[in-house]
């Protein structure tokens, strides 16, 4: 469960990070139409007028061109180091759709391993007409999944079946895979 709960706290702050990054880029960009270089009429037109609203600021210290031109590289900088912050933070996995639930893996392990031992095929049906789960091993994790913590649990038959058709599938391929040299 601290590996769901880890990456579920993870991944706000990278969206957060990846977006602060974009929005300081866009900013650094934008306020940047008076630096040398090509530049877009747009880019160009932001900076004037920010320029032009600033300078009508009597509290501004510095020239307004150089207030905007030293804020546009701050950002630039800031928006540089919240990429690199984002790239720095541990599994972003979560972002590419919902995390695995590999703990089921183990469970699924333990059901196959039942079966083994009580000399019982471990089925796993689906109805294609009716689309009803069915088997043994499904069954049997429905049974025993009453023993987890709720929030472990299937939240729907179909669920339950999905879960151990994937850990299954899983559990194939570990299985095909040489071992590691050590």
């Amino acid at each position: 469960m601290s590996e769901l709960e880890e990456r579920s706290e993870a991944s706000p702050i990278a969206k957060a990070l990846l977006s602060t990054s974009r929005n300081l880029s866009e900013v650094s960009r934008l306020l940047s139409g008076h630096e040398s270089g090509f530049r877009t009429s747009v880019e160009i037109g932001v900076t004037t007028e920010t320029i032009k609203y600033l300078e009508l600021d009597p509290t501004l210290e510095t020239p307004a061109p150089e207030f905007i031109s030293a804020f546009a590289g701050d950002a630039a900088r800031v928006a540089h180091l919240c990429m690199l912050a984002y790239k720095a933070l541990p599994d972003r996995s979560a972002e590419r759709g919902r995390p695995a639930l590999d703990w089921y893996d183990d469970f699924t392990a333990l059901l196959l391993e039942i079966a083994e031992k009580a000399g019982v095929e471990p089925t796993l049906r689906k109805d294609r007409i009716s689309g009803v789960r069915s088997g043994w091993l499904f069954e049997a994790a429905q049974a025993l999944e009453t023993f987890l913590w709720p929030a472990m649990r299937s939240p729907s038959p179909e669920a339950c079946g999905k879960r151990l058709k994937r850990s299954r599938r899983r559990l194939r391929e570990s299985k095909r895979q040489k071992p590691r040299a050590r």
